[in-house]
């Protein structure tokens, strides 16, 4: 089974989402493995530590829960990836994350992404997804995507302040995103004081981004 990036922000459901799946599994309450990073990262030496649990072969299924793991080094990321080669059938791991483009794109492309009924958090990724190929293929084919269209009042902020946080996560290997923040930081308060037309400020800023990159 693919590793699950449970992306939420939300106690209740990721606890839920972990109970459904023990359930649908029959894994009992014994082989569930609930583990935090030790300190603000999760590091390489706790997947060691995994891999050291999963060297012991039982009949029954296991469940790993890796809290926060978009905390997760590069080298844990790549250690985990290593482990997932490895591992029988019998073992499930759920990652869970706030924002999982944090994550190595090989990561990503190995696991299946599961959105716990937070919608904020949903739209950021959704609009996370759409800037990233905005940059990477260098084109104005998302002017036309239905996610940046400001239907109503509090959806252009929405949108604004997925920007936001997207760039945020790119400033330390991107130098374009310091001053894109500045811009969309601008426009977002021109839209708030109804100083500029709500639509016209997300075009810019699309148009701003990849003017940037090209």
């Amino acid at each position: 089974m693919l590793p699950i990036l449970l992306v939420s922000e939300d106690k209740n459901k990721i606890k839920l989402f972990i109970k459904n799946l023990q359930e649908k599994e029959k894994i009992r309450d014994e082989y569930v493995f609930r583990i935090e990073p030790q300190l603000k990262h999760f590091s390489i030496d706790q997947i060691k530590e995994i891999k050291k649990a999963l060297i012991y072969k039982v009949n029954e299924p296991r469940l790993y829960v890796l809290f926060d793991f978009d905390t997760s080094t590069y080298e844990a990321q790549n250690a985990f990836l290593k482990t997932l080669e490895e591992h029988d059938n019998l073992v499930y791991f759920v990652l869970v994350v706030s924002q999982y483009y944090n994550l190595a794109s090989t990561l990503i492309s190995r696991s299946k992404i599961i959105f716990a009924g937070d919608e904020k958090i949903k739209k950021i990724e959704e609009i996370s997804k759409e800037l990233d190929q905005l940059i990477k293929n260098k084109d104005l084919k998302v002017l036309g995507s239905k996610l940046f269209l400001a239907k109503t009042k509090k959806n252009p902020i929405e949108i604004l302040d997925g920007m936001i946080e997207f760039f945020k996560n790119r400033l330390a290997n991107d130098i374009n995103s310091t001053k894109i923040l500045r811009e969309i930081i601008t426009h977002r308060s021109y839209v708030v004081h109804n100083n500029v037309d709500p639509q016209n400020a997300i075009d810019h800023i699309l148009i701003y981004i990849y003017k940037a990159y090209r």
